[in-house]
């Protein structure tokens, strides 16, 4: 049996949120570049979009899009990886950048929690997270 799935925004209430993020970003705009790092696979667009939009509010911002791959669970919620897996590129400097993590949906916190781990160990100069849906 398969969970039914509903759309929780349509398209304008999805816009008014990232609108919403958006503002939320500007307001942490002290000077210091940041980085939206978005989680593969929907955490990234929604990345796009954020930039996108904060850039309407702020186009001189210092501001960088990356994409980070962090797998535990699988679409149907089932574990994949014992411990959360991670991969980023290996060009990827995040050192005193401000980074925003991006992703559309926060579970358990497993995987949001497994990369600011790794962003500790990447010297950034802060970490925050953005997310549509907290299950």
């Amino acid at each position: 049996m398969t969970a039914d799935r509903y759309r929780l925004y349509d398209a304008a209430d999805l816009e008014a949120v990232i609108d919403s993020m958006a503002r939320q970003t500007v307001a942490l705009l002290d000077g210091t570049p940041i980085t939206l790092l978005g989680m593969l696979r929907r955490g990234a667009p929604l990345a796009q979009r954020l930039a996108a939009a904060v850039r309407r509010y702020a186009p001189d911002a210092d501001l960088a899009c990356a994409d980070l791959l962090v797998k535990r669970y699988a679409d149907n919620l089932e574990l994949l990886y014992p411990q959360t897996h991670l991969e980023a590129a290996p060009d990827l400097v995040l050192r005193g950048r401000r980074v925003i993590v991006v992703d559309d949906v926060l579970y358990q916190g497993h995987s949001l929690f497994r990369v600011f781990e790794w962003l500790r160990t990447q010297d950034v100069a802060a970490i925050h997270a953005a997310a549509l849906v907290d299950r």
